[in-house]
C-alpha cells in the first residue's frame, strides 16, 4: 500500500538512527493508518530493537498494543531472524496471547522449518491445548529440531488432562519416531508419576527406545533411580552412559554402590559419566572418589581429583600424591587438589618425605603447586632433624617466592586471537611472612650437607633483598 511522504522519510530515520521518540512516532502513524504495511514495521522495529537496547521496551510494547494486528508479520519474521530476535518474537507473542494461538497453530503447517520450530515452542510456551492436535502431528516432521520443539511443548503441558492423555495414546503408537517424541515430552514434564508407565519401555528390544527412555527417566528424579541402576546394565553404551548421567541428576547415596560398579564399565564415556555423577553426589561418595584416584582411566582420575579439592578432604592427601607420582598426565589435577586443601596437605607432605613415602623432587614440585598456603608448613619444616626435608622446604621456599615475585603476563586479544604478549611490572615477595624462616636458615649455613648450606644461603639472599617495588 501506499505510503505516505511523511512516513517514508520517518522510516528512513529509524532505520539509519532507531531513536525512540521516532518509534513512538512511526507507531502513532500506524494508529492513524499512515503506515499499513505491517510486515515492513515488524523487520524495522525489530532491528531498531536489536540494534538499541534501550528501545526495546517501547518496541514491545508498541507491537504488543497492535495485538493480532501484528501476529502475521511477527510469525513470518521467524524465517530469517537471527536466535536473539526471534526470542523476543516468542515473548512478544506470548504476551499478545489468546488471540496469537490461531494464527500460531496455522504457522505449524509453514514449509520453513524455522517457522514450524519457533511457533512450536511459543504455543509450548503460551501452553496453548487447542494446539495439541496439531503439535502431535509434527512428531513425523522430516525436521529433527522441529520435532524436538513440538515434544518440548507437549511436555510442558503434560500436567493437562488433555495432554497427559495424548502422551499416553502416542507412547503406545507403533512408530518408533513417534514414541521416541512422545518420551521426550515425558522427560520434558519432569513428573515422576510417569515413571510406572516408562518402566515398561526400559525392556523394549528398540535400543533408540531405551535409550530416549532413560534420557527421560534422569529427568524425573528419585523415583527414577531404581529403573536408572537398572539400565547401567544393558548392552548398549549409549544407554548405560546416559543412565549414568541421570543418576547424577537424583544425586541419591543409594546410587553409590551402582556407579562405582560402573566405573568399571567397558565404555569410557559410560565410566566418565559415572564418575561425574558421583562427584555431583559429593561427600557421601568420598570413600569411592579416592579409590578412583588409582583408576588407570585419566578422566576418571582429573573428575576425583576435582571433586576431592572442592571437597577439601584430608583423608585424599597421600592418595593424591600417590597419583601424582604414577600418573604424569594427572599430576596437575593432583596438585591443584592439594593447593585447595591448603596446609594440611604441606604438613602431611614433610612427613611423607621423613618417611621416604615420596620423592623429594615430587613434594618439591607439590609444596611450590600449593603455594602461599604452604609458607608457615614450611617455616617450621625447617628445624625438622631430617636433612632431606628440610633441603625440599629450602627448596620449596625459594620457589614459591620466585614465583610470587614474577611479573604477570599481559596478553591483548583482538577477539579470540591474541596478537601481543606483554610483561607486566614485577611484583612484591612474601616479606614479613619469611621472617620466622632467617634464624633458621643461619643456622643451616653451618650444616654438613653442602648442598643444604648452599640453597640456605640463597634463600638469605633472596629473603633478605629488598623485594622489587611495584611500579606503575
Amino acid at each position: 500500500m501506499a505510503i505516505s511522504p511523511e512516513a517514508e522519510e520517518t522510516l528512513r530515520r529509524l532505520e539509519r538512527t532507531g531513536d525512540r521518540e521516532i518509534i513512538q512516532t512511526v507507531m502513532m502513524m500506524i494508529e492513524t493508518e499512515m503506515i499499513q504495511d505491517m510486515g515492513e514495521m515488524v523487520h524495522l522495529l525489530m532491528k531498531s530493537e536489536w540494534e538499541n537496547r534501550h528501545s526495546l521496551n517501547t518496541t514491545g510494547q508498541a507491537l504488543v498494543a497492535l495485538g493480532a494486528e501484528a501476529v502475521p508479520a511477527c510469525i513470518e519474521a521467524f524465517s530469517d531472524a537471527c536466535w536473539g530476535m526471534c526470542f523476543e518474537l516468542q515473548r512478544i507473542l506470548t504476551v499478545i496471547g489468546p488471540s496469537a494461538e490461531p494464527l500460531l497453530i496455522t504457522a505449524l503447517k509453514s514449509p520453513d522449518p524455522r517457522v514450524r520450530g519457533y511457533a512450536a515452542e511459543t504455543l509450548g510456551e503460551m501452553r496453548a491445548e487447542a494446539a495439541l492436535p496439531d503439535l502431535r502431528a509434527l512428531f513425523t516432521d522430516p525436521e529433527r529440531s522441529v520435532r524436538r520443539e513440538a515434544s518440548r511443548a507437549i511436555g510442558m503441558m503434560a500436567h493437562t488432562p488433555a495432554g497427559s492423555t495424548l502422551i499416553a495414546a502416542t507412547l503406545a503408537d507403533p512408530d518408533s519416531r513417534i514414541r521416541r517424541s512422545a518420551i521426550r515430552a515425558v522427560g520434558i514434564s519432569e513428573d515422576p508419576l510417569w515413571c510406572w508407565y516408562l518402566a515398561t519401555l526400559i525392556t523394549t528390544q528398540d535400543c533408540t527406545i531405551r535409550h530416549a527412555t532413560t534420557a527421560a527417566l534422569g529427568k524425573l528424579g528419585p523415583p527414577a533411580v531404581p529403573l536408572l541402576e537398572k539400565a547401567l546394565m544393558d548392552s548398549s553404551g549409549r544407554v548405560r552412559h546416559t543412565a549414568a548421567k541421570g543418576l547424577g541428576n537424583s544425586a541419591l547415596t543409594s546410587s553409590i554402590p551402582a556407579l562405582a560398579a560402573a566405573l568399571a564399565d567397558t565404555d569410557p564415556d559410560v565410566r566418565e559419566a559415572a564418575a561425574w555423577s558421583l562427584h555431583r553426589i559429593g561427600r557421601p561418595a568420598t570413600t569411592v572418589l579416592i579409590r578412583a584416584l588409582s583408576h588407570p582411566d585419566n578422566n576418571v582420575r582429573r573428575i576425583s581429583a576435582d571433586s576431592i579439592g572442592e571437597m577439601k578432604e584430608e583423608r585424599a592427601i597421600l592418595p593424591l600424591l600417590r597419583t601424582a607420582a604414577s600418573w604424569p598426565d594427572s599430576r596437575c589435577r593432583a596438585f591443584t587438589a592439594l593447593r585447595r586443601i591448603g596446609a594440611p596437605s604441606a604438613l602431611l607432605i614433610c612427613t611423607a618425605i621423613a618417611d621416604g613415602t615420596i620423592s623429594p623432587s615430587l613434594a618439591e614440585n607439590a609444596l611450590t603447586s600449593i603455594g602461599l598456603q604452604a609458607v608457615d608448613v614450611l617455616c617450621l619444616a625447617l628445624w625438622n632433624p631430617d636433612a632431606t626435608v628440610q633441603l625440599t622446604a629450602v627448596s620449596s621456599l625459594i620457589r614459591i617466592e620466585e614465583n610470587k615475585r614474577k611479573p604477570h603476563c599481559v596478553c591483548d586479544y583482538i577477539g579470540p586471537i591474541r596478537v601481543q604478549r606483554r610483561v607486566g611490572p614485577p611484583q612484591p615477595g612474601l616479606g614479613s611472612r619469611l621472617a620466622p624462616a632467617v634464624p633458621a636458615l643461619i643456622i643451616l649455613l653451618r650444616h654438613t650437607d653442602p648442598a643444604l648450606r648452599r640453597r640456605a644461603a640463597e634463600a638469605l639472599e633472596l629473603f633478605i633483598d629488598t623485594p622489587p617495588a611495584q611500579t606503575n
